[in-house]
């Protein structure tokens, strides 16, 4: 009964706020001009505020010192068509022309000072066309016989996986490639393969990633082959939410650590003034686990349901920072359920299921450390047993 009130109220609270948006400080962000990935509407929708780039300026390694976040959206650059004259009489042409203005790219200087901007912790979104750029960094793409753009349009179900599948709430998704021509993908290497599945090329069926993550050092890149700009679509609303709320994810992932457990789901999300709760799904192992949540602005209400929907956690708290302990039974797919308890919209949180004995911060290196501390008064006291100190002295 408690909980229900508890529920009830939160819902409205966020009904009456369902327009008041608190502040939060994302980050320097950028979006690179493109023609075909319609990404900053999603950024705008959620209330992410972002600068934009002329392709051209991403020659200068100084203009990667400006951000934390970058967009390399699908088709970047401007329009070939844009940089062309025509003379033509009637329907006849007469010649085709550069226009004067026309400069052309260093694309070998701007996959430098990405490969630069990613090592140095930074965080890159790369869709559709721009996978040769992102391919100009790692190396890793492959492509049936060698050519990347032979996706035919229609239906493609994926298979979802990692932290998308568990932002998504479920492992299936059925995605609608609205033209032929995008980027089929054969494998990519090392990167984790957060999306796959069977799609049709001219050649006939083919399977392989559609979206994936190469981590780096602190930061990472996440690329797509399918983008829309529909604001409700889980995997654009994961990605661009995972890459703008890089600093809010970092602090919570910390949380984890302090108390040496290990990461098992990082999400980041908000709660638009469209929806009322959060649902995800969480694959938790049985024995000890712990949720973080971690937002900057306001408090939730947090619900964990088995998959029979028998609730084994309710927890209410008005602190920012949530960490929540719980038992669990035996192994199996979880359902996490988040209540805004604020009138507040649009304010990010990060969430982190963790697993392992949480008994005191840092325990691991503590008792690894107290157990070298043992072996050498163990070696010094074995050293002082067998090699007695002798005194001499004058007898008296």
């Amino acid at each position: 009964m408690k909980r229900i009130i508890i529920v009830i109220a939160c819902v409205i609270f966020s009904a009456g706020g369902g327009n008041a948006a608190l502040a939060f400080d994302y980050g320097r962000i950028a979006v690179v001009d493109n023609q075909f990935d319609g990404v900053h509407k999603i950024l705008k929708a959620y209330k992410i505020p972002f600068s934009s780039l002329k392709y051209t300026e991403c020659e200068d390694p100084r203009t990667f010192q400006r951000f934390d976040v970058i967009f390399f959206p699908c088709g970047l650059g401007s329009a070939l068509e844009t940089n062309i004259n025509i003379l033509s009489r009637g329907t006849s042409i007469q010649s085709v022309s550069l226009k004067e203005e026309y400069y052309e790219i260093d694309t070998k200087k701007i996959i430098k000072n990405i490969r630069a901007f990613l090592r140095k912790g930074g965080v890159g979104y790369f869709s559709g066309y721009s996978c040769d750029v992102l391919d100009g960094v790692y190396r890793a793409l492959a492509f049936f016989d060698d050519f990347p753009n032979i996706g035919l349009s229609g239906r493609v179900d994926v298979t979802l996986a990692g932290d998308l599948r568990s932002f998504a709430g479920g492992g299936r998704m059925t995605l609608s490639m609205p033209h032929s021509g995008w980027v089929a993908l054969k494998s990519a290497g090392d990167a984790e393969v957060l999306a796959g599945g069977v799609f049709p090329t001219p050649r006939g069926q083919r399977s392989g990633p559609v979206v994936v993550r190469f981590p780096g050092d602190g930061g990472e890149a996440l690329y797509t082959s399918y983008h829309n700009d529909d604001v409700s679509n889980a995997i654009m609303r994961f990605l661009v939410l995972r890459a703008a709320g890089r600093g809010l994810r970092a602090e919570a992932e910390r949380m984890a650590r302090r108390w040496d457990q290990k990461t098992e789901t990082s999400i980041v999300d908000v709660l638009p003034s469209w929806e009322y709760c959060r649902s995800y799904s969480l694959s938790l192992k049985q024995g000890c686990a712990t949720l973080y949540l971690k937002s900057p602005e306001t408090y939730f209400q947090m619900d964990v349901f088995d998959d029979k929907n028998n609730i084994i956690l309710s927890r209410h708290s008005w602190q920012k920072d949530l960490i929540q302990d719980m038992h669990i039974p035996r192994d199996g797919t979880y359902t996490l359920k988040i209540y805004p308890c604020f009138p507040a919209r649009f304010v990010p949180y990060a969430i982190i299921s963790a697993s392992g004995w949480r008994l005191f911060p840092y325990w691991r290196k503590v008792t690894l450390g107290a157990f070298f501390l043992l072996v050498i008064m163990t070696l010094n006291w074995l050293y002082r047993l067998m090699n007695p100190r002798k005194y001499s002295g004058r007898p008296r």
